[in-house]
Order: C-alpha cells, then structure tokens, then sequence
C-alpha cells in the first residue's frame, strides 16, 4: 500500500489563484492576510499607548471578511486597548494592501 496525499497541499490551504495572471501565480488568502493583518493592528496600538482613534484603510473583500469574521477580534483590541478601531473599505487597495494609521 502506498501512501497518496489526497488533501490539498500548504500552498493551496493558505493561497489562491492570482487574479492578475490568471493563474500562473499564487497569492495568500485573504484569511491568511487578514491574520496577518491583526497582530500588526495589536503592534500598532501597543506602540501608540494613548487612547487614540486608528483608522485602516484595506481592499473590499479583507473589510467583507474582518467585519464578518473577526468582527469580535476588533472589539477585543477596541476594548483591552481602549481605543476606536475605524475600518476603511478602499476600492483603489490590492488584495494584499492596506494602511494604518493614527
């Protein structure tokens, strides 16, 4: 008996087919960017330590998934860090895009 992957491999699990070449490349999800977004927010509000408002900007489709998703994962941040996390849907934004900012 041999042993025959049958489930997708680490590059399909956290990537898709690039948008821009129709294909021939891969890109990260937008799960897997929208967790590496949120310990960049957490670093952000660490650093600024006073009760400032933050406002980031990002591609539609991570502001779809954030707010229905992670929507408690902002609240948290919002609340341990008392701040006002403001999120920006920006058509002009890649997929992989976004700003922070105070």
């Amino acid at each position: 008996m041999t042993r025959k992957r049958v489930g997708k491999t680490l590059l399909q699990e956290l990537g898709i087919m690039c948008p821009t070449c129709n294909g021939l490349g891969s890109i990260k999800s937008i799960r897997t960017l929208c967790y590496e977004l949120l310990p960049k927010i957490k670093q952000e509000l660490k650093t600024k330590r006073a009760h400032a408002s933050i406002l980031v900007s990002l591609n539609p489709d991570m502001f779809e998934y954030i707010t229905e998703h992670e929507y408690n994962s902002i609240l948290k941040l919002e609340k341990k860090y008392r701040c006002k996390l403001t999120l920006v849907s920006d058509e002009n934004f890649k997929i992989d895009q976004y700003r922070i900012s105070v």
